[in-house]
């Protein structure tokens, strides 16, 4: 059996759970909003499995019957439940089911997608830029610094063409390296950045799952396309391509190198046809992908999931 966790009106989670009902499998969604409504208790054996039972609702589920699990996770203390309750006793109910859960998920014999150590490499995008060379993936030109001097020598060395975000998975807005941002690197010495050269040409998303790469082209002049809109500008067009064998390949090899069985992978294909990657997302957003370029993301995770169950079951 699949077991779906988080919160199912979340695109992600929706478009899943709907390919999952078409295609006839057995799956139990777990709403954590409705985490006073669940039970969860196990023990680990010399073998290291865990034996116990998942109380849901008016339901009682093996956890060895789960053969496959998606996780996706919601920080508990940003529910409406806790954000509207302050009770002590709800609160700890709350953070009692999710610390369980989450560890039976990380330490479960199923398929998990992905377990929490494998999508620690989203802590550093440059040991991720690592594993993506030795995948045989092209990589721009890096500095990671908290150094002015060597900042404003890369930034004249790339001919003032860099960009520059975060080194770590919180989300920052890819913006160029402008003359008048050259005052701000001051603080560098506060916060280590990531500069990279500028690459030309359209930016690409391939999700891929066990051994299936989908590809989507993002038409936008934007620097970070998923920013296009904002301030009344145009919005990115999406549509699906094909990737050539070699780099398909080389994106499950970089995907499974970082230990995930789903995963985003950021490109840019330049006018030769040549791609050059900058990240991995481990935990992917896949909705706007879908919906903005009828991409059947959902429906091919759906499939991997039940091939797992019916190959275990």
């Amino acid at each position: 059996m699949i077991l779906v966790c988080g919160i199912p009106s979340e695109p992600p989670i929706e478009l899943l759970t709907d390919e999952l009902d078409i295609i006839g499998a057995k799956y139990v969604m777990w709403n954590q909003r409705e985490f006073n409504k669940t039970d969860i208790s196990f023990f680990l054996t010399a073998e290291g499995r865990i034996i116990g039972t998942l109380q849901y609702g008016d339901h009682e589920y093996d956890l060895e019957k789960f053969t496959a699990i998606y996780s996706r996770l919601t920080d508990w203390n940003t529910l409406p439940e806790i954000e509207n309750d302050s009770s002590a006793a709800l609160r700890k109910k709350c953070e009692h089911i999710h610390v369980l859960l989450q560890l039976f998920i990380d330490n479960s014999f199923a398929r998990v997608i992905n377990r929490s150590e494998d999508m620690m490499s989203n802590n550093s995008k440059p040991y991720q830029m690592f594993l993506a060379k030795e995948a045989g993936l092209n990589i721009p030109d890096t500095l990671v610094t908290t150094n002015k001097e060597m900042a404003l020598d890369f930034y004249e060395e790339k001919q003032k063409d860099l960009i520059y975000k975060s080194i770590s998975g919180t989300r920052s807005i890819v913006q160029k390296l402008k003359e008048d941002d050259l005052p701000k690197l001051d603080k560098l010495f506060f916060c280590p950045t990531q500069f990279q050269e500028f690459v030309e040409g359209q930016n690409m998303r391939v999700h891929v799952i066990n051994e299936n790469t989908i590809a989507t082209l993002i038409d936008s002049k934007a620097t970070d396309y998923r920013y296009a809109a904002a301030g009344g500008g145009e919005p990115a067009k999406l549509n699906h391509t094909e990737l050539k064998a070699k780099d398909k390949l080389r994106c499950i090899e970089f995907s499974r190198d970082l230990g995930l069985f789903f995963s985003g992978l950021d490109f840019k294909e330049n006018v030769d046809g040549m791609l050059t990657c900058f990240e991995a997302n481990p935990m992917p957003g896949y909705s706007y992908y879908e919906q903005s370029a009828s991409q059947p993301i959902a429906y091919t995770l759906a499939c991997e999931l039940q091939k797992i169950d019916n190959a275990i079951t």
